[in-house]
C-alpha cells in the first residue's frame, strides 16, 4: 500500500507543480488559473490532490542533507570521498557553510512550497464541502503549515510568515515571538480538527500533531507545557516502544506503533539514500543495493558511548567487517566504524530506492522529552530515571539509579548523552545540542571554529535576491 500511495502522491505532485508553479513562495490564488480554480478546487479530489502536494514537498525537505546538517556539526560522525565531501561534509564539519551552500536553500524551498500548497487548500475550503471533509483538510493543512514553520524556525530563525490571507509575495521576517505563537496556535487548532487516526500512513492525525507540538515545546524550552502534553500522548494508549529497536527503522516499518510522525519514502529518488552513503564501497551488500562514492563514519569516541550489550552500538555500529573481497576491515581505532542505523531494504533496486520510512517523532521521543522536562522543572526524580530506563532496557543497556544523579545538571548531561545514543542519524542531535547549550561548545572542544551565530543557518542567497524585505542572519 505504501508504494502505491506514494507513487500516486508524487505523480499528482509533479503534474500539479509543473502546471502551476511560477514562484517558489507563491500563495496567491490566481497562479492556479491554468487548472481552472473556479471548478477544479471546488472538488474534493482537487483539494486532496493539492494537499498531497504539500505532503510531498514536506517529505522532500527530509532529504539526506537535512540529517547530515544535524549530525555532522556535532562531530560524532564525519564524511569523506566524492564531490559530496567538498559540498556537504566539509562545510558542516568545519562550520564553513555559506548562504549559497547547496543544502542551505534546499530545505528552505521545500518547506515554503509545502506552506504555499497548504495555504491554497485553506483558501479554497468553502462551506460547500461536507463538514467532516472540510474539518479534516483544514486540520491537515494547518498541521503541515505549522510543521514547516517549525523547521524553518529551527534551521534559519524566523522567516516571512505567509498565510492564506497574505496578499504580497514580498514580506519581511516575522519576529521570534510571532512565529512561535503562530506555530503553537496552528498545532492546537489542528489537534481539535484532526481525526484520531488515518487510513493512510504518514498523514496527520491527532497524535502526530500532538507529537509535533511536544517537540516544539521542548525546543522552545516551554517545559511546563511539554509535561501535560507528553502525558496526554502517553495516555492515548496508541503508541508504545517496539521491543525490537532495529524494527523501528526497517523497510517494513509502516504501521509501527512506536512511530508517531512517519516521513514516508518511496522506492525511487525519494528513497533513503542514507543507507548507501553509510556503507563503504567494499562493504558486503545484496545485489539490489548500489554504492555511493561518499561515506559517513562514526568516530571512536562516539562508539565508546555504548555499553557492549547495547544493540544501538553493537548491531547498528559496525566496528569491523569482512569486505566483499574477503579482506578483514577494522574501522574502530581510526574513526571509521560503519553506522548502519537503517537496515538494508531486501526489496530495493538501487542506491536510492530503500523504502525505510523516517521516524521524525516516535514514542521514545515522548518518553525522553518527558524525562528532560521533568528534570528541567523539578530536578532528578525516580520518574525521570524510570522513563530513561525504559529506553535503555529496550536497547539492552544497564539501568541507571537515582542515587548517581544528585543534581539537575548531572542528569541533564546524561539525558543528552542518552539522546545521542538513541537518536543518532535521525536529524535530532543538532536541535538537542542547541536546546541543551552544548552545540557550539562541543564543536569548539573538537577544534572547530564554531561561533554563536552558527546556531542558525544563513538565509539562502536566492531568497535575499528575490525578497528585498528579507534580512540575513547575523554573522553571515
Amino acid at each position: 500500500m505504501k508504494n502505491m500511495k506514494i507513487k500516486f502522491l508524487k505523480f499528482l505532485s509533479l503534474i500539479l507543480l509543473g502546471a502551476t508553479i511560477s514562484c517558489d513562495n507563491a500563495v496567491e490564488e490566481e497562479i492556479f488559473s491554468q487548472l481552472g480554480a473556479s471548478n477544479y478546487l471546488t472538488s474534493q479530489d482537487g483539494i486532496e490532490t493539492l494537499l498531497f502536494s504539500s505532503y510531498s514537498q514536506m517529505n522532500n525537505s527530509h532529504a539526506g542533507q537535512r540529517y547530515f546538517a544535524a549530525d555532522l556539526p556535532f562531530q560524532d560522525t564525519w564524511g569523506r570521498s566524492g564531490s559530496w565531501e567538498e559540498r556537504t561534509a566539509e562545510p558542516l564539519t568545519f562550520f564553513s557553510w555559506t548562504s549559497s551552500s547547496f543544502f542551505v536553500p534546499d530545505v528552505w524551498v521545500d518547506l515554503y512550497r509545502s506552506i504555499r500548497d497548504a495555504n491554497i487548500v485553506l483558501k479554497n475550503l468553502s462551506d460547500d464541502f461536507p463538514a467532516d471533509f472540510k474539518s479534516k483538510m483544514e486540520g491537515e493543512s494547518r498541521a503541515l503549515r505549522a510543521s514547516a514553520y517549525q523547521e524553518i524556525l529551527a534551521f534559519y530563525g524566523p522567516g516571512p510568515l505567509i498565510t492564506e490571507t497574505t496578499e504580497t509575495l514580498i514580506n519581511p521576517r516575522a519576529s521570534q515571538s510571532e512565529m512561535e505563537k503562530f506555530i503553537e496556535d496552528e498545532f492546537l487548532a489542528a489537534i481539535q480538527l484532526l481525526p484520531d487516526s488515518q487510513s493512510d500512513w504518514g498523514r496527520f492525525d491527532k497524535g502526530m500533531a500532538m507529537g509535533s507540538l511536544l517537540r516544539f515545546y521542548m525546543n522552545s524550552k516551554q517545559y511546563a507545557k511539554a509535561l501535560p502534553l507528553s502525558k496526554q500522548i502517553m495516555d492515548l494508549g496508541k503508541y508504545e516502544l517496539d521491543p525490537n529497536y532495529t524494527a523501528v527503522f526497517a523497510a517494513d516499518n509502516e504501521g509501527n506503533k512506536e512511530i508517531i510522525y512517519p516521513v514516508v519514502k518511496s522506492g525511487t529518488a525519494q528513497g533513503k539514500w542514507l543507507i548507501c552513503i553509510t556503507l563503504p564501497r567494499d562493504y558486503p551488500r545484496p545485489d539490489n543495493q548500489g554504492t555511493c562514492a561518499a561515506v559517513v563514519y562514526g568516530r571512536d569516541y562516539f562508539m565508546d558511548l555504548f555499553e557492549p550489550n547495547d544493540v544501538r552500538g553493537s548491531v547498528h555500529m559496525i566496528r569491523s567487517y569482512t569486505s566483499n573481497t574477503g579482506e578483514s576491515i577494522v574501522g574502530y581505532g581510526k574513526d571509521e566504524s560503519v553506522m548502519l542505523k537503517y537496515p538494508i531494504d531486501p526489496n530495493a533496486s538501487g542506491a536510492f530506492s530503500n523504502n525505510n520510512d523516517y521516524a521524525h517523532v516516535r514514542y521514545a521521543d515522548v518518553l525522553m522529552h518527558r524525562a528532560e522536562a521533568l528534570n528541567e522543572t523539578s530536578g532528578p526524580s525516580q520518574e525521570v530515571v524510570d522513563l530513561i530506563n525504559q529506553i535503555r532496557t529496550r536497547a539492552g543497556a544497564s539501568s541507571i539509579i537515582l542515587a548517581n544523579y544528585s543534581t539537575k545538571e548531572s542528569l541533564k548531561s546524561f539525558i543528552m548523552e542518552e539522546r545521542r545514543r538513541e537518536f543518532f542519524f535521525e536529524g535530532k542531535i543538532r536541535e538537542d545540542a542547541i536546546r541543551n547549550g552544548v552545540f557550539i561548545s562541543t564543536a569548539q572542544s573538537k577544534g572547530r571554529p564554531a561561533q554563536d551565530f552558527h546556531r542558525l543557518f544563513p538565509i539562502p542567497l536566492a531568497e535575499l535576491d528575490a525578497n528585498k524585505e528579507m534580512t540575513q542572519n547575523p554573522g553571515y
